[in-house]
C-alpha cells in the first residue's frame, strides 16, 4: 500500500482507492449513476457530458438529487460562451452545485465559478497535465486572474484572441489593489438578445466592445454615443466610445490634426469614432473604404469627404488588413497609425519610409484608460507604452 498525506482538502475522483492508503479524506467523486463507497468522506456526485451543456440544467440536478450527496458536480462541454454563462447563471441560483464548463468556450466557468456559488475550481499543475480542455494551470490562476473578485469587467468580440486586455487590465488591478477581474467573451451575432439578460442577472460591472459589435449592440442598450453610431465601453447596459479619444491622443502626442489632411482607411465602428473625434479637434478627414458606397453613405454623415486615395498628413488604419494599400502610398514624413496592438506591415513600411509611425498599442492604453474612469476606476497612468509591442 502506498500511504499519500496532505495538508490540502483531498478529492478522489471516481472512487478508486484500492492502491491508496487514503488518510482522513475530505472528498470521493464519483459518478451519480454508481454506488458511492463505503467510505468516511463527503460525496460528490458527478454529471458529465462531453458533447454540449443540455439546455435544461434543472432537469439534470433533479435526477441527480434523487440520491443524497454533499455536493452535485455538473461537468459539460460549452458549444458557446451562451453555455458558460448559463453554467454560471445556474450555479448562482443552486446552492450546493459545482457546474463547470469543458472546451475553449467553457474557460469562464473555471475563471468565475467561484463567484457565482462553486467552492472551488480544478487546475492543472502545469499545462502538460491539463486533465480537461479549457483547463487552466494553477500558476495562471494564481498570477493572471483573482479567484473570487468582487467586480467583473470583460472584453465582448467576435475574435478577442490577439487582444493582450486580459493580462494588462488583471496585471493593473493586481498591482493597484483592486478586487476585479477582467475576461474575454466571444460571441456570434444571433447571440446578442440571449447575451444580455444573462449578463445583467450575473452582475457585470462593464464591458469592453470590439469587432464586429461596436455598431451590432445599439439595439440593446441606452444611451449609446449617438453622435458617434458605435459603442465600444458599457457601464451596465450604457454605451459609450473612448476609441476616438484613445487614438487621436496616441496621434496628437506627436503632431497637432488640427486642419491636417486625414485619410482614414476602413468603414466601421472605429472609423466612426476617429472621424467623430478628429473632426472635433479640427483635422480634415477623407474617407477611403473597400466598400465606396458604405465610404460614401459614412462620409455624409459626418460631413466629410470619399472617395480614392490621396495625399495627406496623417494616415489612419481602422481595417483588420496589415496592408491595406499598396506601399507607393505610405507617404516619407507622414504620421501613420494602425489601431491593431499587433505590429503590422503597414507600421514596418513607414519606419522604413522615415514616418512617424503610431501603434496601436498606445490607442489601446489610452482608450482604456478612459473605459476605467467610465467605471469608476482610477486609470493606469503614467502609461507605459512598449514601441510596437505585440500582445
Amino acid at each position: 500500500m502506498k500511504k499519500l498525506r496532505s495538508k490540502l482538502p483531498l478529492i478522489c475522483k471516481g472512487g478508486q482507492l484500492a492502491d491508496f492508503e487514503i488518510l482522513q479524506p475530505t472528498f470521493i467523486d464519483t459518478d451519480y449513476r454508481d454506488t458511492p463507497p463505503d467510505f468516511p468522506a463527503k460525496h460528490i456526485l458527478s454529471y458529465h457530458n462531453f458533447d454540449h451543456t443540455p439546455s435544461d440544467l434543472e432537469k439534470v440536478l433533479l435526477e441527480m438529487q434523487r440520491k443524497p450527496a454533499h455536493l452535485y458536480k455538473i461537468a459539460c462541454r460549452a458549444s458557446s460562451t451562451l453555455d458558460a454563462l448559463r453554467m454560471l447563471d445556474f450555479v448562482r441560483t443552486h446552492p450546493g452545485t459545482l457546474g463547470i464548463c469543458m472546451g475553449e468556450k467553457g474557460t469562464l466557468t473555471r475563471l468565475l465559478g467561484v463567484c457565482y456559488g462553486n467552492p472551488w475550481t480544478y487546475a492543472a499543475l502545469c499545462s502538460s497535465h491539463r486533465t480537461a480542455e479549457g483547463q487552466l494551470t494553477a500558476r495562471t490562476h494564481r498570477f493572471t486572474y483573482p479567484l473570487k473578485p468582487q467586480s467583473i469587467y470583460g472584453l465582448l468580440g467576435g475574435t478577442v484572441s490577439q487582444s493582450p486586455s486580459h493580462y494588462t487590465h488583471n496585471r493593473y488591478f493586481r498591482s493597484r489593489g483592486i478586487d476585479a477581474i477582467y475576461v474575454k467573451l466571444t460571441l456570434e451575432t444571433e447571440e446578442l438578445a440571449d447575451f444580455f439578460p444573462l449578463i445583467d442577472r450575473l452582475g457585470f460591472k462593464g464591458l469592453s466592445i470590439t469587432t464586429p459589435f461596436k455598431e451590432q449592440i445599439l439595439p440593446f442598450i441606452e444611451n449609446h454615443a449617438p453622435q458617434i453610431g458605435a459603442v465600444n465601453t458599457l457601464v451596465g447596459r450604457k454605451g459609450y466610445n473612448t476609441d476616438g479619444i484613445g487614438a487621436l491622443d496616441a496621434i496628437e502626442s506627436h503632431l497637432s490634426v488640427r486642419n491636417k489632411q486625414i485619410v482614414v482607411l476602413g468603414a466601421g465602428g472605429a472609423a466612426r469614432a476617429l472621424i467623430y473625434e478628429a473632426k472635433k479637434r479640427g483635422g480634415l478627414i477623407h474617407l477611403v473604404n473597400r466598400t465606396r458606397e458604405k465610404a460614401k453613405k459614412l462620409a455624409l454623415e459626418f460631413g466629410t469627404t470619399s472617395g480614392e486615395l490621396k495625399p495627406y498628413d496623417i494616415l489612419i488604419n481602422t481595417t483588420s488588413h496589415p496592408m491595406p494599400l499598396s506601399s507607393q502610398w505610405v507617404l516619407p514624413g507622414t504620421v501613420v497609425m494602425d489601431i491593431k496592438t499587433q505590429t503590422s506591415e503597414l507600421l514596418q513600411i513607414a519606419r522604413e519610409k522615415g514616418c512617424i509611425p503610431v501603434y496601436g498599442y498606445d490607442m489601446f492604453f489610452r482608450q482604456a484608460g478612459e473605459q476605467f474612469k467610465l467605471w469608476g476606476l482610477k486609470p493606469p497612468f503614467p502609461l507605459e507604452i512598449g514601441e510596437g509591442k505585440d500582445s
